[in-house]
């Protein structure tokens, strides 16, 4: 059997989330981590379909400014990722040359980098 993918739009009228899917109905649910539950099950009763054939994506509908505080934080957020990946990056770098290039102690590599000895060998483990 072939998956159906369905569009759940979601709006909140507290204490709820109204659930839209368009051509099937609509349900409710009490917080965003259960629309894409209460809409497949709804799919699945409607449509007579198999829960697991059914692919869901929830579109919630937020204001433009809620929808510019989500971007904003989502943005940031990987940003940090992203710049905590380039720090590990570089420190592991770092501890290899100064271990092993520079015949520098564990325990002062990780004085250096701002890091435990713990964590100097975990990253020259690497």
């Amino acid at each position: 059997m072939e998956v159906r993918a369905y569009t759940a739009r979601c709006w909140r009228e507290p204490p709820f989330w109204v659930v839209e899917v368009p051509g099937v109905g609509v349900t409710q649910g009490r917080g965003l981590a259960q629309v894409e539950s209460v809409a497949r099950h709804m799919i699945a009763v409607m449509t007579d379909a198999e829960p697991a054939l059914i692919d869901v994506v929830v579109e919630p509908v937020l204001s433009d400014a809620e929808r510019a505080e989500v971007t904003g934080a989502v943005t940031s957020r990987r940003a940090a990722e992203r710049a905590a990946e380039s720090a590990r990056r570089r420190c592991r770098a770092a501890a290899y040359a100064l271990h092993h290039r520079h015949h520098l102690p564990i325990k002062d590599v990780g004085v250096l980098l701002g890091l435990s000895h713990q964590r100097i060998y975990q990253l020259l483990a690497r």
